[in-house]
């Protein structure tokens, strides 16, 4: 088990830290929110830009699925589904530093992630999904999963 936890941990850290040197410009990093983290975690600059995600629900059970936008600053409750979805984190262009700092590369949707907080029945999930990687982080609940399908532009 110790294995496939750092197993992943390389796998996440070489997902997330591949670099945008290639064209020679430096990584873009969005500004601080202005708000305390407690009330705003997205920067300004992906706010001007991005209202939210799409995600995709999906009932193991009886195999129906839906795709539902989850705005900024809102918790959904899914129709049909027994889930609440709310977005903590958000970055378009996800990159994680050698310092486990998260950070956008730029505000193109290259690498989108989204840290969510999905609430059902007493089952809590906190987590980073990612939309090339819906298996980096799955939930682990046993009748739903949620994947992130892609960044809401305004």
């Amino acid at each position: 088990m110790k294995l496939v936890t750092v197993l992943l941990a390389v796998l996440l850290f070489a997902a997330c830290s591949q670099n945008s040197k290639k064209s020679g410009a430096a990584p873009f990093r969005a500004s601080t929110p202005s708000a305390s983290p407690a009330t705003q975690t997205i920067a300004d600059d992906i706010l001007a830009r991005y209202s939210g995600v799409t995600v995709e629900i999906l009932e193991y059970e009886t195999g129906k699925k839906t795709a539902v936008d989850i705005p900024f600053n809102e918790t959904v409750q899914a129709e049909g589904f027994p889930l609440a979805i709310s977005i903590l984190q958000f970055y378009p262009d996800f990159k994680m530093s050698e310092g486990s700092n998260f950070f956008t590369a730029s505000l193109e949707p290259n690498n989108v992630a989204a840290r969510v907080n999905i609430v059902s029945d007493g089952y809590e999930f906190s987590g980073w999904l990612f939309a090339e990687y819906p298996d980096m982080h799955p939930l682990d609940n046993p009748k739903y999963n949620v994947i992130l399908l892609k960044a809401l532009e305004k």
